[in-house]
């Protein structure tokens, strides 16, 4: 994998209440790293699982219940810019391209993992009270997401003569999705307790 360069260095960013992709910082967290990886122009988690309507005989065209089936896999859709010395393959870890003899998914032998942060502004963090947020710089605050566990499925990219940028992307499936203090238990507080009216008498 490539070293630290001045495309993994951390700049200012503009204070807003909206989110800004400028706040979001992408880390490679293979074996413990923190290494920030650089160039990313697209970043997409996207979750999805079956929801199954729950009906009774007699009861008219009426839903019941709806009751959560199991999730699918978490996939992460990932676009950058192709460097020669810090391919897509290897900010996540592998000795590919410039860095060693990977060139395909075939070879991928184990998985890794990725570290989301979103540092608030410090319009946002002033009217932040509590909820599940870490210490960023600047006396900052940060929502971390871990993901683990994870796979490439796709990996595409793409050389073009009218286009002096050369850009790849790949898709990614994630075993599990924690945040900075692991998973939560069963018992953990996650909202909505009997917030629905299908749970009121």
């Amino acid at each position: 994998m490539a070293g630290q360069s001045f495309l993994q260095r951390k700049g200012p960013s503009p204070h807003t209440h909206s989110v800004l992709s400028q706040k979001h910082k992408i880390y490679n967290a293979t074996y413990g790293a923190s290494e920030i990886i650089g160039v990313i122009s697209s970043f997409a988690p996207s979750q999805s699982r079956n929801v199954e309507a729950v009906r009774g005989i007699g009861f008219g065209d009426v839903i019941g219940e709806l009751v959560p089936g199991v999730s699918d896999p978490t996939t992460i859709s990932v676009d950058r810019t192709a460097l020669y010395t810090s391919f897509l393959m290897e900010t996540f870890g592998y000795f590919a391209m410039s860095s060693g003899l990977v060139r395909s998914l075939a070879t991928h032998r184990w998985p890794f993992d990725i570290k989301s942060e979103v540092v608030f502004s410090q319009l946002g963090t002033e009217n932040v009270t509590g909820g599940n947020v870490v210490g960023a710089a600047c006396g900052m605050l940060a929502v971390v997401t871990l993901y683990g566990g994870c796979w490439m499925t796709s990996h595409n990219i793409s050389y073009t003569v009218d286009g002096a940028i050369v850009t790849e992307s790949c898709d990614i499936s994630v075993t599990e999705i924690t945040d900075n203090k692991g998973s939560p238990g069963e018992c953990a507080q996650t909202g909505n307790a009997g917030g629905s009216v299908v749970f009121r008498g």
